[in-house]
């Protein structure tokens, strides 16, 4: 209706128009002429107006539309592009330039190849073509790289009206191709697992499992789906794992997770130890849709760790608790004794001459010994006692839980016996005793450490008494340890304090009666103990190490002594002092000793060390390096308390000893006739015959100087020329000898 009223208006105008043109024509036309040309013009201009008008509204329309579809394009939640056949970019919507980042200015003309990895560029280029070519559309997937982002496009490529152009849907699917590789990331993660897996469904149906799985059960993928997981567990385990008790336990999983052991068998029908894992997977509502098992064979790491735990816990040769099992039974016991108000028992063993058995027979024997040690010792006790292994030839028995000690004598004589009994091993017979200290809680200790110390201390103290006996913990004892560690620290400061001194006995020569030669003696004279005798402190001082010191100190006064003798009295004077095992084993650096010499000038002979024959039955390179070089530099070797241990010639043979001590216990009941002389008489002869000097020591008669002079002993050493004096009183002795 509009447009029917705008074509009136349109008319009037024309014929309004149109008379004015025909009034500046002139007056020289008629009316009827100027009507009918008013009439041509009218209808000729008004079809012009109207194909105008026509002309007009298709425009508006078109622009109109064009507008839509500009409008379209450019706020498209998806990205548009038009690409040539180049991959040069013709037009961009604003989602597509919001996606590659770039202003629509910069991105038009450049190429969408500038985004694509460059191993994808040919994929674009090709799949214009093909669209170009086919004028069929086409889809791919490119990866583009945008400024230092990375994200994965997918082009739908449609041919455009306009020849050799294509328009582009570009949607961003990175989100999909990271789900994508995600998921099968997850598929090659479960394909590959070394574990095991299975899938069960709420009706405990196994729907899926991994490689592992079959290759660990022996079941194939299609054997094991819809069956139950009970196929795979162990029917010969212990109530608390009945196929049953698990399938409860999984249908339980109240946490959401349960990991633990198991027993699971093959389907060979071989049983082995599983480690589990259970995880439950739940829907929107958090309600259980699957559960997840994840498992490994652990039998060999189960193997292992008990192959490592016997190792730390038990001796590897007697099969017995070690040290650090023995040291925890110890505590355990020590606890439930307390709680039940109970008494516990600890004895400590130790075979009694076990280094004879080494020494004679070869390790390989004492092991066996060992071996069968710990099967008797077993067989004494009863089955809620301990037996361990400390070490070497140690033992140690807990016996816990006992109302009272009547049983610990009979058990201990029990031990004594089958312990003296002969021990077959192979073709060799050896026969060893026992030593047994004997501590009772709480009556001796309430602390472990005290008690292990307590039950050692009675075990040294039975072997003192002369061993294959049980001694038990007393008070004297307790004293004798207190007094040994007071002893002990009083030592450290005894050299500082100037306590200690150098006596001297005189060694006389059995031949001439002349004094040539002295033993240095140390003595401890203490504040308030008086004179310490050297048996109780020497010991102490090799226990606690200070036997270095206090041995460097006391050759030094020797050496400085016997080099005064030297000038004052007999050029050949010669003095002798004892060098404990000690400090030989602790690698001690005799070097010092013979540049003291050096340094000082006195000549190596003037020194005469004396040692043990335990000494030359160690046998190690580190001592038989140590006497090389005292012999090589000159200073004599003796050698003390010969006959009381375990002589053998072919030590003095190869050590080069230059002196033989005869001990004073063949001295002291020595009668004409008597055993004692017959043995002196072929210690002598035996020396002699190797050119080794003989010396007694413990002579205190005339009788007995006069028998050993006639048996042809060199020296004599005792009371019967003097005891061991000082310094100052020494030299009155030289005084009159002279």
């Amino acid at each position: 209706m509009m447009k029917e009223v705008d074509l009136d208006e349109k008319e009037t105008n024309l014929r309004q128009k149109a008379e004015q043109r025909l009034n500046k024509v002139g007056a020289k036309h008629s009316d009827a002429e100027k009507n009918k040309l008013l009439h041509e013009l009218s209808v000729h201009q008004i079809e012009l107006e109207m194909q105008n008008l026509a002309l007009e509204d298709a425009r508006i329309a078109q622009t109109e539309a064009l507008n839509r579809y500009t409008e379209l394009f450019e706020f498209a939640p998806l990205a548009y592009l038009v690409l040539n056949n180049d991959a040069e970019i013709i037009s961009i919507n604003l989602t597509g330039s919001t996606l590659l980042d770039n202003d629509r200015s910069e991105l038009i003309g450049s190429k969408l190849t500038h985004f694509v990895c460059p191993t994808q560029r040919t994929k674009l280029v090709k799949t214009l073509a093909a669209v170009i070519n086919s004028q069929l559309k086409e889809s791919v997937d490119l990866s583009l790289s945008i400024g230092s982002k990375h994200i994965w496009v997918n082009l739908e490529v449609k041919p455009d009206s306009v020849p050799e152009h294509c328009l582009i849907t570009m949607n961003d699917i990175t989100a999909n191709k990271k789900a994508e590789t995600e998921m099968r990331l997850a598929a090659a993660v479960y394909g590959s697992l070394s574990e095991a897996v299975m899938v069960i469904n709420t009706d405990f149906e196994i729907i899926n499992v991994n490689k592992s799985f079959t290759v660990l059960t022996g079941y194939s993928h299609d054997e094991i789906i819809g069956q139950s997981p009970a196929l795979i567990q162990s029917q010969t385990t212990n109530e608390s794992q009945r196929p049953e008790t698990l399938q409860h336990l999984w249908s339980n999983l109240y946490q959401g997770k349960w990991e633990g052991e198991l027993n699971l068998i093959r389907k060979n029908g071989e049983e082995y130890t599983a480690q589990l894992s259970v995880s439950s997977i739940y829907d929107s509502k958090n309600l259980v849709t699957h559960r997840v098992a994840t498992f490994s064979d652990i039998s060999e790491r189960k193997r292992l760790d008990n192959l490592i735990l016997k190792q730390a816990n038990y001796d590897l040769l007697t099969g017995l608790p070690n040290r650090q099992l023995f040291q925890d039974r110890l505590t355990q016991g020590l606890h439930l004794a307390s709680r039940n108000q109970k008494k516990l028992v600890l004895l400590s063993l130790d075979i009694d001459k076990f280094k004879e058995v080494n020494d004679s027979f070869g390790h390989k024997i004492g092991d066996a010994l060992l071996i069968e040690a710990a099967t008797r010792l077993n067989g004494c006790i009863r089955e809620t006692d301990t037996v361990a292994r400390l070490g070497g030839d140690e033992f140690s028995i807990i016996m816990g839980e006992l109302d009272d000690l009547s049983t610990i004598l009979p058990v201990s004589n029990r031990i004594l016996q089958v312990m003296a009994e002969p021990f077959q091993l192979n073709s060799s017979s050896a026969h060893v005793s026992v030593s047994i200290g004997v501590a009772v809680y709480p009556d001796d200790s309430k602390v472990d450490e005290e008690l292990i110390n307590d039950a050692d201390n009675a075990m040294y103290a039975a072997k003192k008494q002369g061993r294959n006996r049980v001694h038990f913990f007393t008070q004297l004892l307790q004293e004798e340890i207190n007094r040994k560690v007071y002893l002990n620290s009083e030592l450290r400061q005894a050299l500082s304090k100037h306590q200690l001194s150098v006596f001297y006995q005189p060694i006389v020569d059995l031949n001439t009666g002349k004094l040539h030669k002295a033993e240095a003696l140390l003595r401890w004279n203490h504040p308030v103990l008086g004179c310490v005798s050297p048996d109780e402190f020497i010991p102490i001082a090799e226990d606690s190490d200070q036997i270095t010191k206090i041995g460097d100190w006391v050759f030094h006064q020797v050496a400085q002594q016997v080099l005064a003798w030297r000038s004052d009295y007999n050029s050949g004077f010669q003095i002798s002092l004892n060098k404990s095992p000690a400090q030989f084993s602790r690698s001690y650096n005799q070097e010092v000793w013979l540049n003291y010499l050096q340094r000082i000038g006195l000549d190596p002979n003037a020194i005469v060390i004396e040692i043990t024959e335990g000494l030359l039955m160690d046998g190690s390179e580190q001592i038989n390096q140590q006497l090389v070089q005292l012999n090589e530099s000159g200073i004599d070797i003796s050698l003390d308390d010969f006959g009381t241990g375990y002589s053998s010639l072919a030590y003095l043979k190869k050590f080069d000893v230059d002196y033989l001590k005869i001990d004073r216990v063949f001295v002291k009941d020595l009668e004409p006739g008597s055993d004692d002389m017959a043995l002196c008489e072929a210690i002598i002869v035996m020396a002699h015959k190797l050119g080794i000097k003989v010396i007694a020591e413990g002579i205190e008669t005339e009788m007995q100087r006069e028998l050993l002079h006639t048996a042809g002993c060199d020296y004599g050493q005792g009371f019967l020329f003097s005891k061991a004096v000082s310094a100052d009183q020494f030299e009155a002795i030289l005084d009159s000898y002279s």
